[in-house]
């Protein structure tokens, strides 16, 4: 008995022992994830005390010690110190292979960038000099001027990308995200001795100009001589006739004015052409009156324009051209009648009221940001090209662009050369006098964000002369309630098929010849003295009717300048509208048909 109880005892232990052996056997196979710093100079590594079998999802654990190294960033976790390995990012899973598992901390070098200060130039004082070294994306304070930098002639304006000036402008304090590259910074220079600055190629020159204030004006005759200093008191200044000192055909001369702000008239000729100081253009227009240079008590009016402009020319100089206007900021009035100058730039000028270009040669003109002009006289200069830059981007077309011009009231523009005419939205709303006679190539205008279209004068409330004979931009002519101040119309040869001012009693001037009409109502029109339908293939019947209207009038004259005029290849009047013509006669109108016995 006693030995069956040892029997069961020892298989006992021995099932025991072969469990216990199983056992070790089976913890000997578990797997383990074991993080190492890979050269990280602070920090511990994260702990992962689980056991895996092999194929067991394991989940990456993150640098929750907040291991750290110089000059470099934390970047995941890899199977092979040198990163050769598997790459592992916190956070996601890798199956347990057949051994344990080690993973070494990746360190990503951190690329960090400088800002650097160039003089530019300079003739004193250092660059500051920033020591930080940024990130890409870390945000740059721009350093001030703390060197005293220091140009001759010059004002420090800030930082720029650009030596030139021509790239991106910081100014100091202003701050910027770092890019991916160092940034070299150039120190801005705006000259401090700010020129108008103008060509002369006669032997002389004579300005005149006008001041809101005293101010002291400052003339480079560019000949060597010195520099004229001359205060005035205000008001208008003719300055003496100077004669340069040296033999050069063209002579460069520079205008300084301190104050700027007081120089309101730049005046190289002005004889007063086209209304530039009529006394109704005046309030129309709502400008102030002008000096005449040279006046009429000097050099009496001529009325003969190549007289003229040898009498602007002999007296002011012969100008070529003209630069850097905008450097006078109440500048309102620029004068050049007469002068060859062929480009005006007027950008910036935003109290500029009057271009007074009579009979010059300006070809090309700017007028951005000239949004107090009131007047742009251009009558018979030629002038065909406009230039303007939007976000840094130079265009170029073969329009008058008064885009910018919200209250132009008066523009005069005989004899140019443009396609089109673009115009502010407000400005149907100001116009007065619109003249555009014999430009052949303009056949639309734009106004406002609208498409080019031809001209309706009826949208332009405040019109009281529409003077484009000889520009086909207009089609059909249609005055109504809207128009109470239109009274004169000059616009033959425009292509014009239909004509309807029906009650329009303010209208006395309607010179409509060379036109195709096919319809025309003047019915109404009871002041009309003044009306030329010649050569416009009138039917019979379309001049027997108007012959018809106009001695219902039955209104008398005296003078002989008032004309209804029919000739040309208009049909000639039938019996019953000879009793008109002969009425209209016998009340002293002057009817020109085609046959003289008539």
């Amino acid at each position: 008995m006693k030995s069956f109880y040892l029997l069961t005892l020892l298989v006992t232990i021995s099932t025991w022992l072969n469990s216990c052996k199983k056992d070790i056997e089976a913890t000997d196979n578990f797997k383990t994830v074991t993080y190492m710093p890979n050269g990280a100079e602070g920090g511990t590594v994260p702990i992962d005390d689980r056991k895996y079998d092999e194929g067991d999802w394991v989940k990456i654990l993150p640098n929750s010690g907040n291991l750290l190294k110089a000059e470099n960033r934390f970047n995941g976790w890899c199977t092979s110190p040198d990163g050769t390995g598997m790459h592992c990012m916190p956070d996601t899973f890798i199956a347990m292979g057949s051994n344990n598992l080690m993973l070494y901390a990746q360190w990503l070098i951190i690329s960090k960038y400088s800002v650097l200060y160039d003089a530019n130039g300079a003739t004193n004082g250092t660059v500051p000099v920033d020591i930080h070294k940024y990130e890409e994306g870390e945000l740059v304070t721009i350093l001030n001027n703390t060197g005293n930098l220091l140009k001759t002639d010059f004002t420090f304006n800030g930082w720029n990308s650009k030596a030139d000036g021509s790239g991106t402008h910081f100014s100091a304090d202003s701050v910027l995200y770092m890019g991916n590259t160092d940034l070299l910074l150039y120190a801005e220079w705006e000259n401090a001795l700010k020129y108008i600055t103008l060509e002369v190629q006669s032997p002389f020159f004579r300005p005149c100009m006008e001041f809101g204030s005293s101010a002291v004006v400052y003339i480079d005759y560019g000949d060597g001589s010195e520099v004229q200093k001359v205060p005035v008191s205000g008001g208008v200044k003719l300055f003496d006739k100077y004669f340069f000192t040296n033999d050069s055909t063209v002579h460069i001369i520079k205008i300084s004015v301190k104050p700027w702000d007081a120089l309101t008239v730049l005046n190289l000729g002005f004889r007063g052409g086209d209304g530039g100081n009529g006394e109704r253009e005046m309030q129309l227009s709502e400008l102030p009156y002008l000096a005449f240079h040279p006046t009429f008590e000097e050099v009496p009016l001529s009325w003969e324009i190549e007289q003229e402009r040898a009498s602007v020319l002999n007296y002011a100089g012969t100008v070529i051209s003209v630069a850097n206007l905008s450097v006078a900021p109440n500048l309102t009035a620029f004068c050049c009648e007469f002068q060859p100058i062929d480009s005006i730039d007027l950008s910036g000028c935003s109290n500029s009221l009057t271009l007074e270009g009579f009979f010059s040669s300006i070809k090309t003109t700017n007028f951005q940001g000239c949004t107090s002009m009131h007047r742009c006289c251009l009558e018979n200069t030629g002038a065909q090209y406009n230039w303007r830059i939007d976000n840094g981007i130079k265009t170029e077309d073969e329009i008058l662009d008064l885009r910018d011009c919200p209250v132009i009231r008066d523009i005069r523009g005989t004899g140019d050369n443009h396609t089109m005419v673009r115009l502010h939205a407000n400005a149907i709303n100001t116009i007065w006098h619109l003249c555009k006679m014999a430009n052949w190539r303009m056949e639309t205008v734009k106004i406002g964000d609208e498409e080019p279209a031809k001209l309706m004068v009826s949208r332009f409330t405040n019109l009281t002369e529409c003077w484009i004979s000889g520009s086909p931009v207009i089609e059909n002519v249609e005055v109504t309630e809207s128009n109470p101040n239109l009274y004169s119309m000059w616009l033959s040869q425009c292509g014009i098929k239909t004509v309807d001012v029906k009650n329009q009693t303010q209208i006395q001037v309607l010179e409509l010849s060379g036109n195709t009409i096919s319809e025309i109502n003047i019915t109404g029109c009871n002041n009309l003295v003044v009306i030329t339908l010649n050569d416009c293939n009138l039917s019979q019947i379309a001049v027997d009717s108007v012959l018809s209207t106009l001695d219902g009038f039955n209104l008398q004259t005296s003078n002989p300048y008032n004309k209804f005029d029919f000739s040309g290849s208009n049909s000639d009047p039938s019996e019953t509208g000879m009793t008109h013509v002969t009425a209209l006669r016998s009340r002293g109108w002057n009817v020109i048909l085609n046959q003289t016995e008539k």
